[in-house]
């Protein structure tokens, strides 16, 4: 009822549900693309094109400070799903249940203003799905949640544990910063706001058009390295608790456990 509220997780989890029904067989990877990004669909065919796309595949910028709550999600300014992904998701979508809107937390839910990239990745967890590895070969992001010139010159690495960007990134995200952030194959960036007005910033968006889109494809195709097909990187130091082998937090609350929704009955419907 909020007027200021977007709802933006109630529309895409249809949004994914409807996908899962009736396009799957269009498609090899389907992406979520925020209005005020900049995506890179060369570079993500070529990134895609190492990848299994009927394996579940869940590809974006990952953020780690909600692991507290056993939830490693990638941010919606991005990601990219491959079409088993969206298949299984699709599936365990069809039975979610409506909760009030303080209700929930990172549970895979229909809930009022909830967020949607971290309830994505609730519903993700549910089926065991977990962020896959984007970085390249020398540790840099391919799917970067600002503008260049704010990782390149203004972000700077923060240990604060309460930072949303940088907590649990540790010595990986150290590496991160400035001239070190960006692949030389990005997929994405973000926040081509002009202020105050949430509109597109469109000066920006015709650089970026340039400077991205000049180089054949080719030429993407030599020079990008293929991801590692691991699931996210961590740096394990930073880690204030203990993980069980299967990547759950030690002692996790049941409900947000990974693969919870992946009773024998649930199974048998994934593979119908």
């Amino acid at each position: 009822d909020d007027p200021k509220s977007r709802n933006i997780w109630e529309k895409m989890w249809r949004a994914w549900k409807l996908a899962g029904e009736e396009y799957l067989e269009k498609v090899d990877y389907i992406a979520k693309v925020d209005f005020d990004s900049f995506f890179i669909a060369e570079n993500m065919r070529v990134f895609g094109s190492y990848l299994d796309p009927d394996k579940p595949w869940y590809v974006g910028h990952t953020l780690y400070h909600r692991w507290g709550q056993n939830l490693i999600y990638n941010s919606g300014t991005c990601y990219v799903l491959s079409r088993e992904a969206v298949r299984r998701l699709s599936i365990r979508l069809r039975d979610i249940p409506t909760v009030c809107d303080k209700c929930g937390g990172s549970q895979c839910a229909d809930r009022a203003g909830a967020g949607e990239d971290p309830q994505t990745g609730g519903c993700l967890r549910d089926l065991n799905i977990v962020p896959t590895d984007s970085l390249d070969k020398n540790g840099r992001q391919r799917f970067l949640p600002f503008r260049p010139r704010d990782h390149l010159f203004n972000i700077e690495y923060k240990s604060d544990p309460h930072d949303w960007f940088w907590h649990y990134k540790g010595a990986i995200g150290k590496k991160q910063v400035k001239q070190n952030c960006c692949s030389n194959y990005p997929i994405a960036f973000h926040n081509f706001k002009t202020d105050p007005a949430a509109l597109y910033n469109k000066n920006a968006l015709y650089e970026l058009e340039y400077f991205f889109h000049s180089a054949p494809y080719e030429s993407r195709i030599i020079g990008m390295d293929p991801p590692s097909g691991k699931s996210y990187q961590y740096d394990p130091l930073i880690l204030n608790f203990e993980l069980e082998a299967n990547g759950d937090i030690k002692n996790v609350r049941d409900n947000e456990k990974r693969g919870k929704w992946l009773t024998e009955e649930n199974v048998k419907l994934l593979q119908l």
